[in-house]
């Protein structure tokens, strides 16, 4: 096994020298066709770079981005001008937003179980992180939420209908409220006790490169606690364009959700979604569900819209 890489912010200065040779590899104005690359690659990549929120988080990236194109951090030979060497680099620029796409954008819907190339990279850069899966404690979070927040959608300021009943408080406007978390329980769910598979060690190396550490404040138990939760009508909970109470975590879902829309990636998966629910898998191979199914989802849709961001 590879020797993780420890990243120390003082040693970051060729990254920070390397910045404009990411962007010039980012910089390929002859992408795929787009019935071949639905979504933006050097954009998911670009993005992912940029909205990360502290200079380590963006070193972390850095390291695992330059190992992933097999680039030293500190050549200054890298002739982007040969034909050769571009093509070698923008195909591996796809893969790595690929992985990126599949390891952790595509997580809210469920896990896969590839380990590329990619993910020791990734690993390298910041080790093993040893997280542990969680139960479910949905029952003790909603009870939790709802005292908190008064038993009012935070948004709409709708009163929740069972506890209307209870306190036959019927003068209120009420609505059914639910419990969402800002990030989902699918980055640390496993089984109870047992470590963590790959992929979500994987996805929460992913998530430290948005902002460094924050993996720590999802760990373990730590998914369930009030922090990363609020109470919602169930129809903004499905919408989630909402304002969200630990502002660290709000600040990484809004940059994930502004990836997603400014290189397509979310559109692409609505796409994928959408043609899941209206005609399943076509015979002719053109789905592009074959995706998910080799990434293990399945359908497993069962005619449920399933909203990523």
């Amino acid at each position: 096994m590879d020797t993780p890489i420890q990243v120390n912010p003082s040693q970051s200065s060729p990254l920070h020298r390397h910045q404009s040779s990411l962007e010039g590899v980012l910089d390929f104005s002859a992408e795929l066709p787009a019935e071949r690359r639905p979504y933006s690659s050097p954009l998911l990549v670009r993005y992912t770079y940029e909205y990360a929120r502290s200079q380590e988080s963006r070193d972390v990236f850095l390291r695992a981005f330059f190992q992933s194109m097999r680039l030293s951090v500190d050549d200054e030979d890298v002739d982007l001008g040969d034909t050769e060497v571009e093509t070698g680099l923008r195909s591996a620029l796809f893969d790595f937003a690929d992985y990126l796409l599949d390891n952790f954008f595509l997580l809210c819907i469920r896990p896969n179980r590839r380990r590329p190339a990619y993910h020791s990279a990734i690993q390298r850069v910041q080790g093993a992180q040893g997280f542990v899966g969680t139960l479910e404690q949905i029952s003790a979070l909603r009870g939790t939420s709802l005292v908190r927040d008064r038993h009012r959608c935070v948004v709409s300021r709708r009163f929740d209908l069972k506890e209307a009943i209870n306190r036959t408080e019927h003068a209120n406007p009420m609505n059914t409220l639910e419990v969402a978390r800002i990030l989902p329980h699918s980055l640390t769910r496993a089984n109870p006790g047992a470590p963590l598979d790959p992929s979500r060690e994987a996805a929460l190396a992913i998530l430290n490169m948005f902002d460094m550490g924050i993996a720590y404040l999802i760990k373990g138990a730590d998914i369930d606690r009030p922090r990363n939760a609020l109470t919602l009508t169930q129809r903004l909970h499905q919408l989630r364009a909402i304002d969200l109470p630990l502002p660290r975590l709000l600040a990484v879902r809004s940059a994930i959700a502004h990836i997603l829309h400014l290189s397509a990636a979310g559109a692409y998966i609505d796409s994928i979604l959408w043609d899941a629910e209206k005609h399943g898998i076509r015979p002719d191979g053109s789905t592009e569900l074959g995706r998910f199914v080799h990434l293990g989802l399945g359908l497993g849709l069962a005619g449920e819209r399933v909203t990523v961001v």
